[in-house]
């Protein structure tokens, strides 16, 4: 593109104004095995020398582009978004620009430099590492030599130049929000020299950068490495929003109302601080129904989600990101079913919502040993993200056996049992027959035992059959998820076959 290749690309190049360097920027997609690898490319850069240093993007496709320039103008902006500093601070400035993401397929549409602002002061000023928010708000790192480099909302500290060159970190609003507390710019450094050299963002908007220094007295804050051990060391520092919300109540439409007819509760949160992630708003139903019995109806927030149900008499509203100076509007709709007051709370939170649930099987499970045992217990649930856990159900074969007397012993014990009455008969008839007729019985007793061992040796046997193991069946089983006092429950259905 800067040199018109051989590739053809869907967007045309700006190529008027070229200087002794410009910056440039391109989107490529080498992925593709039909079409233009080159989707667009573009100069970026005014009369004087302009460097890229660093590029990002946004979930729409926008880039953003950080770097140097001793231009003392650039490109018209398109869209009229006006920079935080418009004009040139002497000598060489960092820089922030914006590119929007052009419409693709159409063959004829140039990208267009939708944000542009210089940032620096009278000495040599750089901007090394970019990145975005979700809110299209610019975090940029790099390193100033100015004296009267144009900080604000700076941390504690972050004011001044401490040494001959130091570190900045800024956040600068691209969607032209007016308010004041949507941006900052601060200096971070010691009486020595630092170089910010990368930046990224966690889900909370704090913002992590890294970098070079030579100061013993660098600011340092819960240290993993308290002391410079050489000429110079990396740093990490972790920056957080300055937390402010104004809250206010707007009061029902009327002042009574009929059981059943519905009653609305309006709620504005607004943001007095830094851009801030993961705000929520929690309506306490518990706390503020007043002496009236009442219904839930629905809650709603602009530019946030609220749940169709309540949890624990509570409703937690997602307001997920609030620039600085913006608000977001809640509204509970509550019905009241009797007579009485109704009143209504409701609180702000700031953070990543976490709990600990514990999943067990609570009921349904079928004998023969079934266990029922899941992956991970209990399972940690961050904000909205999702956790998987397997639930393993281990059944049992099933196994049948037959217990019983064997042969021999059943022989011995129905032969034994008349042996002694037999004897005892025998013994009292001797004692009153004659000699004849004691041969007479010696031969009765011999023809019964025989009997007697021919029964035993050819009578059936008894036997006990026991099953073990899981039994056939259809079985539902209730999982439940437990944190605190809240519980829920879901039928599954186990088959045994």
């Amino acid at each position: 593109c800067l040199d018109v290749p051989t590739q053809s690309t869907t967007t045309a190049c700006t190529t008027s104004g070229l200087a002794p360097m410009d910056a440039f920027v391109a989107k490529l997609n080498p992925g593709t095995n039909t079409g233009a690898q080159l989707l667009y490319c573009t100069y970026l850069g005014g009369t004087g020398t302009d460097i890229g240093l660093g590029v990002a993007v946004d979930a729409s496709g926008n880039a953003y582009v950080t770097g140097s320039t001793d231009s003392p103008a650039f490109p018209t902006i398109s869209g009229g978004i006006l920079g935080k500093q418009t004009t040139p601070g002497g000598g060489i400035d960092a820089f922030v620009g914006k590119i929007n993401n052009p419409a693709t397929n159409t063959g004829s549409t140039n990208v267009q430099l939708t944000y542009f602002s210089f940032l620096g002061g009278t000495g040599t000023d750089v901007g090394n590492a970019i990145t975005v928010d979700s809110v299209q708000g610019a975090r940029v790192v790099g390193t100033t030599a100015s004296s009267n480099f144009p900080t604000s909302n700076p941390i504690p500290g972050g004011g001044t130049l401490k040494g001959s060159q130091d570190a900045f970190v800024a956040r600068l609003d691209t969607l032209g929000t007016t308010a004041s507390t949507s941006e900052f710019v601060t200096l971070l450094g010691g009486s020595g020299t630092e170089t910010g050299t990368g930046i990224t963002l966690d889900t909370d908007t704090n913002t992590y950068v890294t970098g070079e220094t030579t100061s013993t007295d660098f600011p340092t804050a819960a240290p993993f490495q308290a002391a410079l051990k050489g000429p110079q060391d990396v740093f990490v520092s972790k920056l957080g929003p300055t937390l402010s919300f104004n809250v206010t109540v707007a009061s029902p439409t009327a002042n009574s109302a009929n059981a059943g007819n519905q009653l609305s509760f309006t709620y504005t949160v607004t943001n007095t601080g830094d851009t801030t992630s993961n705000v929520a708003f929690s309506d306490n139903l518990a706390a503020g129904s007043g002496s009236a019995p009442v219904t839930f109806v629905s809650a709603s927030a602009s530019g946030g989600t609220c749940p169709t149900t309540p949890t624990d008499n509570k409703v937690l509203c997602n307001l997920g990101v609030i620039n600085g100076g913006q608000s977001s509007t809640i509204t509970v709709n509550l019905t009241p079913t009797g007579p009485g007051t109704i009143a209504n709370s409701g609180t702000v939170t700031v953070g990543v919502f976490t709990a600990s649930i514990s999943i067990a099987c609570s009921s349904g499970l079928p004998g023969g040993g079934t266990t029922c045992t899941p992956s991970t217990n209990p399972v940690t649930l961050e904000g909205q993200s999702p956790s998987t856990v397997t639930l393993v159900i281990s059944t049992f074969p099933r196994v049948t056996t037959t217990a019983g007397l064997p042969r021999d012993g059943v022989r011995f014990l129905a032969s034994l049992l008349p042996v002694a009455g037999l004897a005892f008969l025998g013994l009292g008839i001797g004692s009153r027959l004659n000699r004849r007729r004691r041969i007479m019985g010696g031969l009765f007793f011999l023809a019964l035992m025989t009997l007697v061992l021919f029964q035993s040796a050819c009578g059936g046997h008894s036997s006990t059959t026991t099953t073990t193991g899981t039994p056939a069946g259809t079985y539902t089983i209730n999982v439940s998820a437990t944190s605190g006092s809240f519980s829920q429950t879901t039928p599954i259905t186990l088959v045994v076959q």
